[in-house]
């Protein structure tokens, strides 16, 4: 660029700057349309000194959202349509400066952005992430949900934290745990109505006693120990049985279903949780193993946890009903 042009009526800059505009422009082309896309943030502003600082961020509070515009022309007029993305209270908060990638010769796109560990208090602290966009038939973009899955492919644990045990992810492929007696991986999310996912395989227990492997939900009050923690537990046993129960520094099994559990074979575990009415699922059967309704707890962390067994986790979803 070696000189600035004019535009057909005169003018050398057109401001097209929406209200709220913060950072993150962005403009894509789909079907003949310009899609204009920004982040935007509510600023506190309790002095003129720090002003130059909200000038220059707007993205360290939970309001941090990205929004869009749709034009005939990349100059515009745009036309607002909606915020698209914004925290969720069961998930991240501070979600926002968005970047968009096109599978090529599909319609099939995706929408890559940072957001904020829930309960995270640095301004600076955020994990990149990505989800699926789509588009109704008028153009307009539907409200983009924000999963929460990990098939640990980066090889990382990234947002997990562990209370007790010894966690590890190994291939590129599945979280490892070595056998314990109650050690738990958690994400910090708070959902309430849930369906969580999760491939479990069982890879060595210790004589005689209990053990199991499987998923913890609606959690609060985290800690390292057997039952530290008040939430739900949903599990396998190499002694061939699925187990569900709920702790609050002791534990109390709610139900059990006598199953086939063999060590080294990998089960799909899924936990249906619809206020009080909670089902656990083994394998690919529509019909749950165990059916239970409890109303001790509403929300809270979901989780991994182990209990006198080596196990392996992989393909972790949760999501809401």
């Amino acid at each position: 660029m070696t000189s600035f042009g004019t535009f057909p009526d005169g003018q050398t800059f057109k401001e097209i700057t929406p209200e709220g505009y913060v950072e993150g422009a962005q403009m894509l082309k789909r079907n003949g349309k310009y899609i204009f896309m920004w982040s935007e943030g509510e600023l506190c502003l309790p002095s003129l000194r720090s002003l130059s600082k909200a000038l220059l961020g707007g993205w360290t509070g939970p309001d941090y959202a990205v929004s869009y515009a749709i034009a005939d022309s990349p100059l515009g007029p745009f036309n607002r349509q909606a915020k698209i993305l914004a925290q969720d209270s069961a998930v991240a908060t501070g979600s926002g400066h968005n970047g968009v990638l096109n599978v090529p010769g599909t319609d099939i796109y995706y929408i890559i952005y940072h957001r904020r560990p829930l309960g995270e208090t640095d301004g600076n602290h955020r994990v990149l992430c990505y989800d699926r966009m789509y588009f109704e038939e008028d153009g307009t973009i539907r409200p983009i949900v924000m999963e929460v899955q990990d098939d640990f492919s980066d090889g990382q644990m990234i947002a997990w934290k562990t209370y007790g045990g010894g966690w590890e992810v190994k291939d590129e492929k599945a979280l490892v745990a070595s056998l314990s007696a109650g050690g738990k991986a958690m994400l910090n999310t708070n959902f309430g109505d849930q369906v969580f996912d999760a491939d479990v395989t069982l890879t060595g227990a210790a004589d005689g006693g209990n053990a199991d492997a499987g998923v913890v939900f609606r959690a609060t009050g985290l800690g390292v120990g057997a039952d530290a923690y008040t939430g739900y537990y949903a599990g396998l046993s190499p002694h061939g049985y699925v187990v569900l129960g709920k702790a609050n520094g002791g534990w109390q099994r709610l139900a059990t279903t006598n199953v086939t559990v063999d060590l080294g074979t990998t089960y799909h575990l899924r936990v249906t949780a619809i206020g009080s009415d909670i089902s656990v699922y083994l394998g690919s059967d529509t019909t749950p193993k165990i059916t239970v309704s409890d109303s001790s707890y509403s929300s809270g962390a979901n989780g991994l946890r182990v209990f006198e067994t080596e196990a392996s986790f992989a393909k972790i979803s949760v999501a809401k009903p």
